[in-house]
C-alpha cells in the first residue's frame, strides 16, 4: 500500500521541499525555462514542480496526480494553477527533447553556482544507471540492444547491467552540480576524461589554474600532460599502483608559451607554479581521498533517494529526461543547505 502524500509542515522533509519550490518559483528559473523553449512556460513549471514530487517521493507521476485532486492542502503547497492529467503530463513531457532538459538544468545550476572563488577545486566520478530489465528471466544478448538507446556495461561494483553512465562534475566544497554527461553503456573513464576537460574549458566552468579531482578511473600519462599542458589544470588523478610518478611529473610548457616574446615569462610564471602546486598535491594525493568520496554522497542521493535502484523508463529521451531533472533535484537541495553527509546520507536513506 502506497504512503499518502500528507503535508507536514513540521517535518524536515516537507521543509526542504518547500524551500526547494521557492527556488523553482523564482523568475530566475521562468528565464531559464524560456531559454530552454519549454513552451507553455506556466505548464512547464507546473508539470515539473509535479515530477519533483514525484521523484522527491519516490512516486509515480499518477499516483502523485490522484493525491493532489484529492488533498487540498497538498495542492496549496506545490502551488499549481490547475492539476493536469497524467495523460497531459506525458505528452507534454515527451514533445520535450532531452536537450532542453539539459539547457534548463545547467542554465539554472550554473546561474546558483556562479559566485565561485578565483580558482576551484571540481571533482569528477560516474556511476551506473540502470534500467529495470529483468534479463534473467529471458536472456539478453549483445545484438539484442543494437536498436536500444541503452547498452550492455559493467560497474566494479555492481557488475554487468544494462544502462546508461552518468558523469557528474561538482565544485568543492560546496558540492553543487555544474556539468553532467549521459553516455550509453559504460565507456572506459580514461577515454572520455579529455573530452569531459574540452567541454568543461570551452564552457568556462574549469579556468585556468583550477584542480581536477578523480578516482584512478580517468588514469593515464596522456591525461596528466594534456590536462596540464593544454588544458592549464591541476590534474590530480589517482594514480595506479604501477604508474611511475616521475612520469606523472614530467609535464612541460605547451608551444604556446612560446608563440609570444612578450608573454614568454609571464607563461613561464604561471607553469612554474602550476607544476609547483601539481607535484604536492599529487605526491600527497593520499590525503585528498575523502574529498573525493563527497561525491559519492551526492551519487547516494540520486540513486537511493530518486531511482530507488533502477529506473523504470525504457526510452532515450524517458531515461535521460528522468536523470537531467534528477541531476536538477539533487543540485537544488545541495544548494539550499543540505549538503554535509549526514544530511545527504539521511535523504538517501528515508
Amino acid at each position: 500500500m502506497k504512503i499518502p502524500l500528507i503535508v507536514e509542515p513540521e517535518d524536515s522533509k516537507w521543509k526542504l521541499l518547500k524551500e526547494i519550490y521557492k527556488l523553482f518559483d523564482t523568475r530566475r528559473f521562468q528565464q531559464e525555462i524560456a531559454k530552454a523553449k519549454l513552451k507553455p512556460n506556466a505548464k512547464c513549471r507546473d508539470i515539473l514542480k509535479i515530477l519533483f514530487l514525484a521523484m522527491f517521493f519516490a512516486e509515480e507521476i499518477s499516483y502523485v496526480i490522484k493525491e493532489l485532486e484529492k488533498r487540498e492542502e497538498l495542492k496549496k503547497f506545490v502551488d499549481i494553477t490547475s492539476i493536469p492529467s497524467p495523460d497531459s503530463v506525458y505528452r507534454f513531457l515527451s514533445r520535450c527533447e532531452s536537450e532542453q532538459f539539459v539547457q534548463l538544468t545547467l542554465g539554472y545550476l550554473n546561474f546558483l553556482c556562479k559566485k565561485r572563488s578565483s580558482q576551484s577545486t571540481l571533482i569528477i566520478d560516474s556511476t551506473d544507471i540502470q534500467i529495470d530489465l529483468n534479463w534473467f528471466r529471458k536472456k539478453i544478448k549483445k545484438r539484442d540492444l543494437e536498436e536500444k538507446p541503452y547498452k550492455w556495461a559493467y560497474s566494479s561494483s555492481k557488475g554487468y547491467y544494462i544502462g546508461y553512465k552518468l558523469t557528474l562534475v561538482v565544485e568543492y566544497p560546496l558540492l553543487r552540480p555544474v556539468h553532467f554527461y549521459i553516455h550509453p553503456g559504460s565507456p572506459n573513464d580514461a577515454k572520455i576524461f579529455l573530452e569531459i576537460l574540452n567541454t568543461l574549458k570551452r564552457k568556462r566552468i574549469v579556468r585556468n589554474g583550477d584542480t581536477i579531482i578523480t578516482d584512478k578511473g580517468y588514469c593515464s600519462y596522456d591525461n596528466y600532460h594534456v590536462a596540464f599542458s593544454v588544458f592549464k589544470v591541476i590534474p590530480l588523478i589517482f594514480p595506479r599502483k604501477n604508474m611511475d610518478i616521475d612520469k606523472i611529473l614530467s609535464v612541460s610548457y605547451p608551444l604556446d608559451a612560446f608563440s609570444h616574446i612578450e608573454s614568454t615569462e609571464k607563461e613561464k610564471d604561471f607553469f612554474l607554479q602550476l607544476k609547483e602546486k601539481f607535484e604536492e598535491k599529487i605526491k600527497k594525493w593520499k590525503d585528498f581521498k575523502p574529498l573525493r568520496s563527497r561525491i559519492e554522497d551526492v551519487f547516494k542521493l540520486l540513486k537511493s533517494g530518486v531511482y530507488r535502484g533502477k529506473i523504470h523508463r525504457y526510452t532515450e529521451k524517458s531515461c535521460q529526461r528522468f536523470v537531467i531533472c534528477s541531476v536538477l533535484l539533487a543540485g537544488a537541495i545541495i544548494y539550499v543547505g543540505f549538503r554535509s553527509k549526514t544530511h545527504l546520507q539521511t535523504l538517501a536513506e528515508s
